[in-house]
């Protein structure tokens, strides 16, 4: 069974290869093949459809616009068909979760709203006020502790400029948050989510 994880235009060359090795530590005992996708595959529309394609995974980046501007249109129904159509999975971490969202927000160093691939119908508002705003440095880096919402358990994890939601606007859309942190302001965003896109057992992670 076949992970693909994009490697392309918007992305970051570092995180890609990191999205890599933990994809392939984390499922190692699962039989999955992980491998790098580009914008031109996508665009070729025949990779993400091979049979045994079980997921499309969107990292880090410095900006979904400039990965979707290459997508060009048909990259971007190319990928919607996979999860609305095929069944596939789309999971986004960082760059590749602001992209799941229909509308993107992104505030800190850049000030523009973009659309993305709209899995989640609203808006992914970021970065969050957890550290200094988002400028592309490590100094606006941080490890976080979010909370899983099922068994309470509270794990580290590296927050460094990504989207916060509202529990209220997940469950609206039909979504499931997954996990959640607190803010020093006594707030909580949800940090993960999912949600079930289309009718052929299609799903979308952030």
């Amino acid at each position: 069974m076949i992970i693909y994880t994009y490697n392309g235009e918007g992305s970051s060359a570092v995180g890609c290869q990191y999205m890599k090795f933990s994809l392939n530590v984390a499922l190692q005992d699962f039989n999955y093949d992980v491998r790098f996708i580009s914008a031109q595959q996508i665009r070729d529309n025949k990779t993400l459809f091979e049979p045994n394609v079980k997921m499309l995974v969107i990292g880090a980046g410095t900006s979904f616009s400039q990965a979707k501007q290459k997508l060009g249109t048909i990259g971007e129904q190319a990928i919607k068909d996979f999860v609305y159509h095929q069944g596939g999975k789309y999971c986004g971490f960082c760059m590749g979760s602001y992209g799941a969202f229909h509308d993107i927000d992104f505030y800190g160093l850049v000030h523009k709203t973009n659309k993305g691939l709209g899995f989640f119908n609203m808006t992914a508002k970021g970065s969050l006020p957890i550290t200094l705003p988002f400028d592309g440095t490590a100094k606006s880096a941080e490890i976080i502790e979010p909370i899983h919402l099922k068994n309470g358990e509270k794990f580290p994890a590296l927050y460094w400029g990504g989207n916060g939601m509202e529990e209220k606007q997940i469950l609206a859309i039909g979504g499931e948050p997954l996990t959640k942190i607190k803010l020093s302001s006594g707030q909580e965003k949800i940090m993960s989510a999912r949600i079930n896109v289309g009718s052929n057992g299609g799903s979308a992670y952030v």
